[in-house]
C-alpha cells in the first residue's frame, strides 16, 4: 500500500500549526493577531508546491489495468498530418495516458470499457494518497466529466455516452464540450467552438464601448486603436496559442477584426465600395 511520506506530512503540519495572522488597520492601529488553524496561509507557496509532489507521485505509481493509448510521431521530425494512425514506417510510437496540471488531470482511454475500469482503479489508488476524485452521487452532479472523441468520419452520437458507475454508487457523465481555464475542448478536436466563443465575448466587449469610444467622433483614431488592441484583441485571442487554426477559423477572426476596424473609422461597406477605401489604409489611420 502507498502512503504519504512522513517528511511531507511533517512539513505540512509545521506550515499550518500555531499559525498567526496579523492585521493592520489604516496603518495606525497596532498589529492585531488572530490564530489560524484551518485553510492555506494567504500567499504561502510551500503548501501548493508540496501538493504537486504528492499529485505527481500518485500518477507515477499507478499500474494501469488497461492498455495505454499509443500515439506516433515522425522520426524525421516532420508533420504526419493525414497519415494512417497505424503507420509503422518512419514513425516513433509513444504512450500518452494522462496530462497533469496542478490538481487537474486528463486521462485518455481507447474504449468505454477501458475508461470504466481505469477510472475506478484511479479513484481507489488516489485514496491511498488522501486524494479524492469528485464523482456524482444521487442528485449531485459529478465535477469529473467524460468526453467521447469519435474516429474520423464517425458521428459523435454513434458512441455510448450514457453515465457510467464508479466507486460503488458514484457516476460520471458525458459532455459535448469541456471548459478549462477559459478554453473549450469539443468532440471534433478543432478550434471552431473556441474561436466562436472568443468572437462572441470580444463582440460584447466592443459593443459595450462602441457608443462611448469606438464610434465616438471626438476620440482620436489612434486612441481608438490603442484601446482596441489593449481590450478587445486580448479578449479575442485569449488561449489562441493552443488553437488548431484552420483557414475557415482564420477567416472568421479576420472578418470580425475588419468589421471592428470599419466601425472605429466610421465607414461601412458601401463607403468602401464607392470610394475604394482599402483596409490597409484604415489600419494605418488606427
Amino acid at each position: 500500500k502507498f502512503g504519504l511520506p512522513a517528511h511531507f506530512v511533517n512539513i505540512v503540519l509545521r506550515l499550518h500549526h500555531n499559525v498567526v495572522m496579523k492585521f493592520k488597520i489604516n496603518d495606525q492601529a497596532e498589529d492585531a493577531e488572530v490564530d489560524s488553524m484551518i485553510g492555506v496561509r494567504q500567499g504561502a507557496c510551500e503548501g501548493p508546491v508540496l501538493f504537486l509532489f504528492i499529485m505527481q507521485a500518485a500518477i507515477e505509481t499507478m499500474k494501469w489495468p488497461v492498455p495505454k493509448p499509443q500515439f506516433c510521431t515522425s522520426e524525421e521530425k516532420c508533420k504526419m498530418h493525414g497519415e494512417r494512425s497505424d503507420r509503422k514506417r518512419g514513425a516513433l510510437p509513444f504512450d500518452l495516458f494522462s496530462s497533469l496540471f496542478a490538481d487537474d488531470c486528463a486521462v485518455l482511454f481507447e474504449s468505454r470499457q477501458d475508461m470504466i475500469v481505469g477510472t475506478d482503479y484511479m479513484i481507489q489508488h488516489l485514496k491511498r494518497f488522501g486524494l479524492i476524485i469528485h464523482v456524482g452521487r444521487g442528485a449531485t452532479a459529478s465535477k469529473t466529466e467524460a468526453m467521447y472523441f469519435p474516429p474520423p468520419r464517425i458521428h459523435p452520437e454513434a458512441g455510448d455516452q450514457t453515465d457510467f458507475t464508479v466507486d460503488g454508487d458514484g457516476f460520471i457523465s458525458f459532455v459535448e464540450k469541456f471548459r478549462y481555464l477559459g478554453s473549450h475542448i469539443s468532440q471534433r478536436l478543432d478550434s471552431d467552438l473556441d474561436v466562436g466563443i472568443r468572437i462572441d465575448k470580444a463582440s460584447r466587449a466592443f459593443g459595450a464601448l462602441r457608443q462611448s469610444v469606438f464610434s465616438n467622433k471626438d476620440v482620436r483614431l489612434e486612441m481608438k486603436g490603442r484601446i482596441y488592441v489593449a481590450l478587445i484583441l486580448t479578449i479575442l485571442l485569449y488561449g489562441s496559442e493552443c488553437w488548431f487554426l484552420r483557414e475557415q477559423e482564420l477567416q472568421k477572426l479576420q472578418r470580425f477584426h475588419h468589421d471592428c476596424v470599419r466601425a472605429m473609422c466610421r465607414v461601412n461597406l458601401s463607403h468602401i465600395w464607392k470610394r475604394r477605401i482599402r483596409t490597409n489604409d484604415l489600419l494605418q489611420e488606427l
